[in-house]
């Protein structure tokens, strides 16, 4: 996983140093192996999760915290956020441990630290329904005060998610 997040970056990078306008001339050959060696690293990804994928959806505990570290890493690259939607959405219905409830509270923390917004939030935000604690609540409280913009939106967005489903956090 941290091979794809290092190829997407240094695609990127590529993209934006070398490639400028105008966009009619041929594309540099740096750009274009950094995007197919990006895309070789994406298919191995995506072939790695389908050895997980059954025994995640048994709910075997193994599995679990292999999708887990695919969902740590933050890989804004195309498929990745559709998976992650599928992924938080069984999350929900299978039986976790409290390392997995954790790590999965961590992650939502984490994400409502960045300033990007993806599709797949809204699927981690249902899933903290069912986890969170006043613990986890007083942290996103504590960052939806100390920040603005997206963040800030995307605290605001958590927290009336977990207040509206969960009265005992109130």
């Amino acid at each position: 996983m941290n091979s794809v997040y290092k190829a997407h970056r240094d695609f990127h990078a590529a993209w934006r140093t070398r490639y400028r306008k105008p966009r009619t001339q041929p594309e540099p050959v740096e750009v274009t192996n950094c995007r197919n060696y990006f895309f070789v690293q994406l298919d191995r990804l995506f072939n790695e999760l389908a050895k997980y994928e059954e025994n995640f959806f048994n709910g075997k505990p193994e599995a679990i915290d292999a999708i887990l570290n695919f969902l740590e890493v933050d890989i804004p690259a195309f498929r990745c956020g559709y998976a992650k939607e599928k992924f938080f959405r069984r999350l929900k219905s299978l039986p976790l441990n409290s390392i997995q409830e954790k790590r999965i509270l961590d992650l939502a923390y984490k994400l409502c630290q960045t300033n990007t917004y993806r599709r797949e939030f809204r699927d981690l935000v249902r899933l903290t329904i069912k986890l969170a604690d006043k613990e986890f609540v007083e942290r996103i409280e504590s960052l939806r005060k100390n920040s603005g913009g997206k963040v800030k939106f995307k605290s605001e967005l958590l927290l009336d998610t977990i207040r509206n489903n969960r009265k005992d956090l109130l």
